[in-house]
Formats: structure tokens, sequence, C-alpha cells
């Protein structure tokens, strides 16, 4: 009988895995200059103006409040620091590239509204958590369910349908240990690393249920309590047949730790961004009702 071990490395060495477009790729070999500075992360945008062209949206967002408009590339990394540029590029990136290759009848809507609701939520905790960079929260974020599109790669409707059978997300883990004796966490995160991200981006992603399940002995850092905590939320104020008993416990533990006042901000904060995040994905994170209800 196959080890959880040698079911992973199956997996990514499966040529039905998803593999990063080039111009996440440029971006990730970016991310290990420990020299980067503006100019050099404005050339490698400037080769893709579509891109480049987002991330002025991103700046002119009301994730970062702007007072007045930015009009050009330089500025626009300016304002957001070449860290938190250079991830949100990376993950814009890796959503597009992943988008054009869905296929099957997996409910990639709901999958990606989450991630970028989750990706959202965790860039606002950056004014709660003691984290280096801002961009690990919403990279990290982003990416946290990435093993899903992994497994669906690889097993195809057989892990449709598995994901279909599921109330909620702890349902999911449960049924992927059950079937392929680990989870999309452990295969998200070996896939980050195949990737060749940094690693706190990798161990973010390993730890992102740690919230959900029994209690490892894991001490969790910020940036992977960040994370973790962002993908409840997400799952909380998205999926509307998950019995959220779970979920509203995991927020009390937050209160109890941080404060209403802390969790209301980031809440009025993902409000206020969520329009601009909307048009940025080009697609509706939550209906009207489910804003009404986070509010």
């Amino acid at each position: 009988m196959s080890t959880a071990e040698e079911i992973l490395q199956r997996i990514l060495a499966s040529a039905s895995v998803p593999t990063l477009p080039d111009s996440a790729l440029c971006l990730v070999e970016l991310s290990d200059d420990p020299d980067i500075y503006p100019a050099k992360l404005q050339s490698v945008l400037g080769n893709d103006p579509a891109l480049a062209a987002r991330i002025m949206q991103v700046a002119n967002s009301a994730m970062f409040a702007r007072q007045s408009t930015i009009s050009n590339l330089g500025e626009a990394v300016a304002l957001l620091g070449v860290k938190l540029a250079l991830n949100i590029a990376m993950g814009i990136a890796i959503v597009d590239g992943f988008r054009e290759q869905q296929a099957g009848s997996f409910n990639y809507e709901l999958y990606w509204r989450k991630s970028v609701l989750g990706a959202i939520a965790a860039n606002e905790l950056y004014a709660v958590l003691e984290v280096d960079a801002r961009g690990d929260l919403f990279l990290a974020a982003l990416l946290q369910d990435i093993g899903s599109l992994a497994l669906l790669g690889v097993v195809g409707e057989k892990y449709t349908k598995l994901a279909s059978a599921t109330r909620n997300h702890l349902d999911l883990i449960e049924f992927e240990r059950r079937a392929f004796r680990l989870d999309h966490a452990a295969v998200g995160a070996a896939l980050a690393r195949q990737w060749q991200l940094p690693e706190k981006i990798c161990a973010a992603i390993e730890q992102s249920h740690a919230l959900m399940l029994p209690k490892s002995g894991v001490t969790l850092s910020d940036l992977q309590y960040g994370v973790a905590f962002s993908g409840v939320l997400a799952e909380l104020w998205i999926n509307e047949c998950q019995d959220s008993e779970q979920a509203n416990c995991i927020v009390r533990r937050y209160l109890e730790k941080y404060g209403e006042s802390s969790y209301q901000d980031t809440v009025e904060s993902v409000l206020a961004a969520i329009p601009g995040a909307n048009q940025l994905f080009n697609m509706q994170l939550l209906n009207e009702e489910q804003m009404r209800n986070v509010a």
C-alpha cells in the first residue's frame, strides 16, 4: 500500500499537475534576488503590459486608500513597495494562468471567489499581525488551496465528485485524507516548493488548515495564523451551505486575542476592498446579501 509521501511524489510527477505561466516564472525567479530594487521589478513588469496595468489598478484601489490617482508603474511600485508589488503580481499572474486552464465540471467559480476573498482578508490582517511583508500574507492566502487544483488535474472528475459531496472545508480535508492519505494543503505546499516559491509561503500553505483541525502541537507564526484565519473567514462569508459553528468558534478565539474592534476594522476594510477586487479579478466575490451578512 502506497504511503502519503509516495502518493505525493506521483502527484507532483504527473504531467497533469498545473504549471506556472511564464509571467509568474519570471517573478518567482525575481523573488530569489536579495538585491531586488524598484527599477528591476518595473523592467520585468514592463514586459507584460497587461500585468503592469493590473498592478497600477491595485495601487489605485481601496485596499490602499489612495487620495490621488497613480498614473504610472513607477509610482505604483513606489506606493506598494517592491516586495508587496512583486507578490501581488505573482498572485495575479498565477490566478490568470490557472483560470485559462480550467476544464470539466469542478466549481471553479466558488474556488476562485474563496481564494481571492481569503487573500483580501489576509491583506487586511496585516494591520494586526506581526508579519514582515504584507505581500506574503496576500500571496500565501491566495494560494492556500492550490493543492485542490493539483489533485483535480491528476484525479479529474473523481475529485470533482469528492468536493461536491462535502458540506464544508473540514469535510473536504477529511475526504481527501481518506481517499489519498493526504490533503490539499500538503499537496499545495509541495507544489509551491516545486515551483521554488519562498519557504515561508510554502509553510503557510502547509499549515493553512491548522485552525480547523485538532491541536497538533504546532506553534503557528503570525503569517501562518493569518493565512489560516483568512481561509476560515472566506469559508464563513462565502459558503452559505456550510455548518458555521466551527468557523464561528475560531472567530471567537480571534476576538479574545485581538479584540472586537480589530475584527470590525478588518471586516470594514475587506468590504471596502471588494469592489476593486471584483474588477481586478473579474468576478463577484460576494453578492449583496452576503455583503450585508458580513457587515
